[in-house]
Parts: structure tokens; sequence; C-alpha cells
């Protein structure tokens, strides 16, 4: 099997796979009031009335673990009743009911009023809360995936571990959670916003003074992910390229660091092969089963051997000469100095300066320090990583690239500035607020 058909099973087989992702606002629902249905005043009542029943019951085992927010009722089976998934539960008078464990999957719940209600492990997956009073409402361990809250009265309601990803947080002007509480809720990153991110930028503030810095890096994702999608394509391309894909917009500050490491390591195999290339042989790069983009690039590398390569320049005002008596190529070059010469021509001297061509292991570790060179090569004033390296060295050279070699030297250098100038703004300062 080639390469193109290999790559073509692959992407068959998985998207099947990817499509079955599960989406838990888009659960079915099998609640008698599917579809939008509104229950009457009559039912409602009786169905607080039986749910309040169900949690004052002994043989539910809620005991005061679950009181002090430990425990979580969403693996016990639930009465029918209180299953009110897609429920039309619009301008209700709910405040302070029991509403734990009740399944409202996609409820609307436009003007209901929920001030200081109890939705405990309670599902809103997918809910619309709009003009909600919520005023410390608890929704422990609840899961709001995608709910919108739109222009609710949130004041200190709680959000302790609740689910809060793909939700999209509107608040009435003024209104903020409970900072402490909402600060361990799941999914802070993913949080939306529809028109401006004022909610989000008040809940950062409030992560910012209660020193939650975990929680403020998330909620400035959420803002600046926000932000992006309704850029430009351009914009677009540009934040997640050198912001998103880099570091979350700060939400992972030690990320760039991590891509510098693994950078130092895939640059290593282009500077390994420069070492290993010799000679140009057509002839024998055709007859190797090889994709065409590859064979063309091997081609090209090769073609440049008399450019494109590592250098290895001696200092001209080193401290031990390599002939000198003690240097480590001392015995080589009285060697070679000893060797009768061909053809009248004297002995031939080492040069200040040669093209390294290694092989095997020799060559990868070559091609490992080189990257390293190469990464750390900047500094500023008389502070200077790459020097640094090189005193490390116990003989006084130092490596170079010529051509294409040269290029991608360039290149790494450039992102290493990058990725340490990012690290170093993300993890002491805020740079994306």
């Amino acid at each position: 099997m080639n390469t193109s058909r290999f790559f073509a099973a692959i992407i068959l087989c998985w998207f099947p796979l990817y499509g079955l992702a599960f989406d838990p606002t888009s659960a079915e629902c099998s609640g008698r009031y599917k579809g939008g249905k509104r229950p009457t005043a009559q039912e409602m009542s009786r169905i607080l009335a039986k749910h309040l029943t169900w949690i004052n019951d002994p043989a539910q085992a809620l005991t005061d673990k679950y009181m002090t927010q430990i425990f979580s009722p969403k693996n016990i089976n639930i009465i029918e009743d209180m299953n009110l998934c897609e429920a039309d539960l619009s301008d209700l008078d709910l405040g302070g009911v029991r509403l734990d464990g009740a399944n409202l999957t996609r409820a609307k719940l436009r003007g209901t009023d929920l001030t200081g209600s109890i939705l405990n492990g309670a599902i809103l997956n997918g809910a619309f809360l709009f003009r909600a009073k919520l005023a410390m409402t608890q929704f422990v361990s609840a899961d709001l995936i995608g709910a919108a809250i739109m222009n609710s009265d949130v004041t200190d309601a709680n959000f302790q571990g609740a689910n809060l990803d793909g939700a999209y947080f509107d608040f009435a002007p003024g209104s903020v959670p409970n900072i402490p509480q909402i600060a361990t809720a799941s999914g802070l990153a993913g949080l939306k916003f529809r028109e401006s991110p004022h909610s989000l930028v008040d809940l950062r503030d409030g992560f910012k003074k209660a020193g939650n810095r975990d929680a403020e890096r998330e909620l400035t994702y959420a803002i600046r992910r926000g932000e992006t999608e309704r850029a430009n394509i351009i914009e677009r391309l540009f934040n997640i390229i050198l912001f998103d894909a880099t570091s979350k917009y700060g939400m992972y500050p030690g990320r760039p660091v991590t891509l510098l490491f693994v950078g130092i390591a895939l640059f290593t195999l282009p500077y390994a092969a420069a070492l290993r290339i010799r000679k140009y042989r057509r002839s024998r790069i055709g007859r190797k089963k090889m994709g065409r983009c590859f064979r063309r690039l091997l081609i090209y590398l090769t073609r440049r051997r008399r450019r494109g390569g590592i250098w290895k320049i001696w200092d001209a005002d080193r401290l031990l000469d390599r002939a000198q008596p003690g240097s480590g190529t001392a015995a080589r070059v009285q060697r070679r100095a000893r060797r009768p010469a061909k053809s009248g021509m004297a002995p031939k001297p080492l040069d200040e300066k040669s093209r390294l061509f290694l092989t095997g292991f020799k060559a990868l570790r070559y091609g490992f320090y080189f990257s390293i060179l190469s990464a750390f090569h900047f500094g500023w004033r008389d502070i200077n990583v790459g020097s640094w390296i090189v005193r490390i060295q116990p003989s006084e050279f130092t490596l170079k690239a010529s051509d294409w070699v040269r290029t991608l030297s360039g290149i790494q250098s450039l992102i290493s500035v990058y990725l340490l100038a990012l690290w170093a703004l993300t993890y002491f300062g805020r740079p994306f607020e």
C-alpha cells in the first residue's frame, strides 16, 4: 500500500468515529413536556411537592454529605415527573424551590424567578435563561453545557463544581456570582459571550482580586478567543498561530518553553542530514521508492552540498593551539607532519576551518548541539545565552552554517526568541488583558 492510500484509509476510518462524538446539548428528550410544552400551575405544584418528598425520603440515601455539597445526585434515578427537558417554564415563580437533579435540558426559562432555588446536580445543558432571576441560586455540580444565561441577575449565585463548558454568560450589569465558588467550576475557558464580554471581564477582575491566577487566565482565554472568532480572516489566523497555538492567550504559560525544546529536537534532523550529505548521486536516489516531493527535496539538498553545510571554525586567538604539546590534536598533527610529501609537496597543514561530514550517532549529536546553539543564538548587550553554551566546550571553536542550513538556523533563532519572550510575558505579566 502506498502512502496516499494509507492516509486515505485513515481519513475514511476516522471521520465516522469523529461523527459519533456525544454532544450533551443534543441529547434526546423523553419528557412529557418536550417540544416546548408548558406545564400548568397545578401540574407544576404536584411535580414540586412530589420531588420534595423524593428528596426527603431516607431511602434515597441523601445524607449530610449531600447537604454539605460533597455528594451529587447525578447518578440517582430521578423520578419521571422531574424530566422537564425542553419544557417552557417562562415567567414562573420558582423562588426557593428544590429542583435537585432535575432534567432541564434545553428548557426555556425566560423571566423565570429562581431566586434562592436549589438546583444542585441539575442538568441544564442548552437551557435558555433570559432575564431570569438567579440571585443566590444554587447550581452546585450542575451541568450547564451550552446554556445561555442572558441579561439575568446572578448576584451571589453559587456555581461551585458546575460544568460551564460552552455556556454563554451575559449577566445583568452589576450582578456577579460568588467568586470563590465559581472558581471551582470546570469549563471556564469554554465560556462564551453574545455581544459584549463585559460579564466575563467582571468575572476575571473578581478572580484577579481574589488572587486566583489560573481562573483568571482561563477567563482571559475565553475573552480573547471570542474576540478572535469575530475578527477578519487575516487577524484570526495571526492570533491563532502566534497566540492561541503557542500559549492559549497565556492560559498555558509553560507551553512556549515546551515548544522551544520540541523545536530543538525537530531541527536536529535537517542539521544531521546536512552533516551526512557528501555527494549527489541522481541514479541512486532515483532507484529508491519514495514520494515525489521527498525525492525532489533530497535531490535539491544534495545538489547544494558544496554550499549548504555546517563548518567548524577554530578561533584565531585561541589560548591552546592545536599543534602545541598537550593539545588534543598534537599527536595527530605530528603524525601528519612526519608523512612523506607527495610529488615533492609539503605536508598539508590542518585547516583553520573545515566542513563537517559525519555519519551515524555523531551526526545526530553534532546536529543536536548545533540546534541548541541556533535556538539560543540571541542576547542583549553582554547577556548572550549562546556564548555561555559555547564556553562549555573543551575546545575553542565555533560552528557556523552556510547556504540553506544558515537560513534554517536563522528561522529557528527567530522562533526561539519569540517563544522565550512569550513565555516571560505570560508567566510574569498579563499581556492579553
